[in-house]
């Protein structure tokens, strides 16, 4: 992007602006326009070219690849969060699961799966197990005709690579259900009925923390920090009592009883709020 002080790209000449505007829009907007083709020093034949209506001569220039990569964001539903409010998306329990499949699958081959997950009573294995469980328990919860979970914790006889599978189709699932499910469904939880973002919200904390407990037993610790801007967004949705200074991970962690936070007492108790603040 340029400003007053870097030189403006050079534009070629003849290129074929696309505006982002709704068919039916016949509004001067402002609205977003795209070109594509050669730069002006023929050195890029994939250049892409943005600018807005009511201020033509102001060009940004981007690569191909980067242009790709983002769209494929988009249609992933990872910017979704900058127009619902800031709030947890379906796409985030996709982003989380992503990123928690990648920690836990970089653990060392000789890892000890029966050690004590963390703070928990479960072993890393029955942790894993629960989570598959979770997520593919909470899309049952919003669509009645989804699969049950295909294993139960603790079945020792499962081994971690299909573990680690389940999680990842357990995450896929609750991604379609909660797009599909309308924004008035209300599905029951042991912690109060919740609409589809909020079950979204629950497995993302799921799948942060658990995966915590998990690298933790494992003796990794280091392996796992998730994006801050994840952990806020949960910490809006479904801990509306805890406090907003701090760094988000650090808060979640002690919000979930498993760290400390300095000028507040550890937690020994803890309970998400899953159900929307128009309903409590």
């Amino acid at each position: 992007m340029t400003d007053e002080t870097s030189p403006r790209p050079r534009i070629p000449a003849g290129l074929d602006w696309t505006r982002a505007a709704p068919e039916d829009e016949q509004g001067p907007g402002p609205w977003i326009e795209i070109a594509f083709g050669t730069d002006a020093d023929g050195a890029d034949p994939d250049a892409v070219y943005l600018r807005e209506t009511g201020d033509p001569d102001n060009v940004v220039t981007t690569t191909r690849k980067k242009w790709d990569a983002f769209v494929l964001g988009v249609q992933a539903g990872e910017f979704d969060h900058f127009v619902n409010g800031g709030g947890i998306t379906a796409a985030d329990v996709g982003r989380a699961a992503r990123l928690a499949l990648q920690a836990l699958r970089s653990a060392p081959t000789t890892a000890d799966w029966t050690a004590p997950a963390g703070p928990l009573d479960w072993t890393c294995h029955e942790t894993l197990a629960h989570l598959a469980d979770d997520l593919h328990g909470y899309a049952a919860q919003l669509d009645p005709d989804a699969p049950p979970p295909p294993h139960r914790a603790p079945d020792t006889t499962v081994t971690v690579t299909t573990l680690l599978q389940a999680v990842e189709s357990g995450a896929t699932l609750l991604v379609d259900t909660v797009t599909a499910a309308p924004p008035t469904t209300r599905a029951p939880h042991g912690w109060g009925a919740s609409d589809p973002v909020g079950f979204a919200a629950m497995a993302v904390v799921e799948i942060l923390v658990h995966t915590y407990d998990i690298v933790t037993g494992l003796g990794t610790p280091d392996a796992w920090t998730p994006p801050a801007d994840l952990c806020a967004r949960v910490l809006t949705r479904l801990f509306p009592d805890a406090p907003t200074d701090p760094d988000p991970w650090p808060t979640l962690l002690w919000a979930t009883g498993r760290g400390e936070l300095p000028g507040h007492p550890r937690r020994t108790e803890w309970r998400w709020y899953g159900t929307p603040e128009t309903d409590r």
